[in-house]
């Protein structure tokens, strides 16, 4: 579990904000698809702070999986959950290969055979309406950053510097009388999450071998090497 608390060094998700932004893929990993995609979103939510109504807003914590029993609870406070199936897409294309420069590696290759596909749900934990609904308003400045596409797209360097589009599906919010009677006003926040899955090859030398071939004939046997 990775968790992220106020006054903690950002992470190192980045926010793309230009259409034109160029991507280097790198050979790091850390996690494997499905998990780089919960966790750069907990950073990226851990990054966010603005003022609403004269107000600072941020999250106290983030978690990118949920927390345990001995984790102390502040609000406000978000958790990235995985929800419902991971899927991969039809691989009927060709594989896309990109060359990337390894150091101590002659060569090496990045090789993306399908995209994963998942819906990832922000759990968010206030204390109130009023601290909820500035929550809120600091999120929805967050999920539509950019004109150009709709949600956002984060860059992930623990993951090959691959890129996750986050399309925002909507928010529910739950307010019950338990609830009310504890102080917390929860909402969850849904996104439909696409990203390419890669896979780090290398070139494996040629083998070098000698082949013999016996060729025997009517007047006698011809013998050639190669």
């Amino acid at each position: 579990m990775t968790t992220y608390k106020e006054g903690d060094p950002l992470g190192t998700t980045k926010l793309i904000i230009a259409v034109d932004d160029e991507q280097t893929l790198t050979i790091d990993r850390e996690a494997d698809a499905a998990d780089a995609i919960t966790r750069g979103l907990a950073e990226y939510f851990h990054s966010l702070e603005s003022t609403i109504d004269g107000t600072a807003v941020r999250f106290k914590q983030v978690f990118s999986v949920w927390a345990t029993p001995e984790d102390i609870a502040v609000y406000p406070s978000a958790v990235v959950l995985k929800e419902g199936e991971v899927t991969y897409g039809d691989s009927s294309f060709t594989p896309q290969i990109s060359q990337t420069e390894v150091k101590g590696v002659a060569r090496s290759y990045l090789v993306s055979p399908c995209e994963i596909e998942m819906v990832v749900g922000v759990e968010i934990w206030t204390t109130d309406e009023r601290e909820r609904a500035r929550i809120m308003a600091m999120i929805e400045d967050a999920i539509f950053p950019v004109e150009f596409m709709y949600g956002f797209r984060l860059e992930f360097p623990f993951y090959f510097n691959a890129r996750a589009s986050f399309e925002p599906i909507g928010a529910t919010f739950e307010d019950n009388p338990e609830n009310a009677k504890t102080r917390q006003r929860k909402v969850t926040q849904r996104f439909n999450v696409t990203m390419p899955v890669y896979r780090l090859i290398t070139d494996i030398p040629k083998a070098k071998g000698r082949v013999r071939l016996s060729l025997t004939t009517t007047t006698g046997a011809l013998e050639q090497s190669s």
